[in-house]
């Protein structure tokens, strides 16, 4: 994230440089190759800096995630249109696509996908309980099938050998999304 520094110019945060560091390492060898030394080393940051921060590696390849690819996302609710949040998110995986064609090549609990799938979780739950609805147990359940659909999507776009266009990768978000939440975004919407 950008902000102003004491004298009005644009700095970068700390996170902000770690993102940088290790998106132009990305472009350079494989992610699995790429350490937390080759990222201080290329941004120029000390290790205590990166671990106020980050867990560790993984945990900046999700926050990547969560900074450059889901901004249309974060922060919003039921009053965002979705269709041109996803075509947005679609644009943004194009955008990313060896990045996160490299992060999908890691696995384990801390994953980009697993991270996909609980940040939409927590996203649909997050604005049901703000416009008053009740996160049953049955609802809980259609959100992660919801959730995991989209990381499961998001992870076949990437692998392929040719990346749909952004408005077929809304669509695609669009007509798979469950009943019982398109029902309640339209209500909020409406």
């Amino acid at each position: 994230m950008l902000y102003l520094d004491d004298g009005g110019n644009r700095a970068h945060s700390a996170v902000d440089k770690f993102e940088e560091a290790l998106l132009e390492l990305v472009e350079k060898k494989p992610l699995n190759k790429i350490t937390v030394q080759n990222i201080l080393d290329h941004g120029g940051m000390s290790r205590q800096t990166f671990y106020r921060k980050f867990r560790d590696k993984q945990d900046l390849v999700n926050a990547i995630y969560r900074d450059h690819v889901a901004t249309s996302w974060t922060g919003r609710g039921f009053d965002i249109d979705s269709y041109y949040a996803n075509v947005d998110l679609g644009s943004r995986i194009l955008y990313h696509e060896k990045f996160l064609r490299e992060a999908f090549r890691e696995e384990g609990i801390n994953s980009i996908e697993n991270y996909i799938a609980q940040y939409y979780v927590g996203w649909y739950e997050r604005n049901l309980i703000a416009i008053g609805q009740e996160v049953t147990p049955q609802m809980h359940m259609v959100i992660q099938h919801a959730a995991w659909g989209t990381a499961k999507m998001s992870r076949y776009w990437v692998e392929q050998l040719r990346m749909p266009k952004p408005e077929q990768i809304a669509e695609d978000l669009m007509i798979t999304r469950p009943v019982q939440l398109e029902r309640m975004y339209r209500q909020k919407k409406g």
